[in-house]
């Protein structure tokens, strides 16, 4: 979210005083955003629904702790980061290093993916590999 504010502090408030319109209106707003900033820590498709899902279901808890716009945004931001942090602990090898797809390129992800270098033999699969999720995200983009 970037500190941008995607709702008003209205929106904010009626969902923190329990007004389900607002909070359908809010999770209208903010499901597509969430659900964006999951994949782009390169978390499969099914599996970013299920972590986009256990967001909006913690911010159920978590709504009337949200003061505002801006602190609703943050609120999403560090939710998004520890849920996506929790799937992986669950579904990965826990010595492996994982950041968003968008910051990393060429030798950087390749160490990033698999945390070790790669055999001659094993570098043209990979650069096929890579080619291919850089084309993927730059439909997704």
């Amino acid at each position: 979210m970037n500190g941008q504010r995607v709702v008003s502090n209205e929106l904010v408030e009626k969902t923190r005083k329990g007004n389900t319109q607002a909070f359908d209106k809010l999770a209208g707003i903010y499901y597509p955003i969430v659900y964006q900033e999951v994949q782009d820590y390169a978390v499969p498709e099914l599996d970013a629904e299920d972590v986009t899902q256990e967001v909006f279901f913690m911010l159920i808890f978590s709504v009337k702790r949200i003061r505002d716009a801006l602190a609703l945004n943050r609120w999403f931001d560090n939710t998004i980061r520890r849920k996506v942090a929790l799937y992986r602990r669950k579904s990965f090898d826990h010595n492996a290093m994982f950041i968003p797809i968008v910051e990393v390129k060429g030798d950087v992800m390749r160490e990033a993916l698999f945390g070790v270098q790669l055999e001659a033999d094993d570098n043209a699969w990979l650069e096929n590999f890579l080619e291919l999720l850089e084309q993927t995200h730059e439909v997704l983009a």
